[in-house]
């Protein structure tokens, strides 16, 4: 079968930027799993934005700077994932935040609300990702979804608790 122009331009494009592009994101993230789902999602962005790439003076230039920036957006997600995650340890909230009553807010407590407002495939998702450390790659072969699916199904899940558990 015969490759379209498109497709012949983006499989050398691959073929060509694959091995630099995971070398790169492995110094910048140091973490095997993420290096693969930034990778990936980067080629998934240029795929999406082909014929765009594919009139561009540097081609290979413009899917490092996608790259660059799919690691800085991993990076504030999993900085923003180990922010909440490091919130709901066992010790009390600050003043401001702490309930009326004495006693203090515990993980258990926590992670109870967060099972009742969540429905279960959100919450396989949330404790997968948030708190097993699994990439959006791995959950979206898992779940069959795209990763982009996947990230987005966090968003939601994360509004969604933004709302019911105050000061996170």
């Amino acid at each position: 079968m015969l490759l379209s122009e498109q497709d012949a331009f983006f499989e050398k494009l691959y073929d060509d930027m694959f091995d630099n592009m995971k070398t790169y994101a492995r110094v910048q993230l140091h973490d095997p799993f993420g290096v693969e789902e930034v990778v990936q999602d980067a080629f998934y962005t240029a795929l999406q934005q082909l014929e765009k790439l594919r009139q561009h003076s540097n081609p290979k230039g413009c899917l490092m700077q996608i790259l660059k920036y799919k690691i800085k957006e991993y990076k504030r997600a999993h900085s923003r994932a180990l922010k909440f995650f490091l919130s709901l340890d066992d010790n009390p909230l600050p003043e401001a935040r702490a309930p009326s009553n004495d006693f203090p807010v515990s993980t258990s407590s926590i992670l109870k609300t967060i099972r009742e407002v969540l429905t279960t495939e959100e919450y396989y998702l949330f404790h997968r990702i948030i708190l097993n450390g699994a990439s959006h790659m791995e959950m979206s072969v898992e779940l069959g979804i795209t990763v982009w699916s996947s990230q987005k199904r966090l968003e939601r899940i994360r509004r969604k608790l933004k709302d019911v558990l105050p000061g996170h």
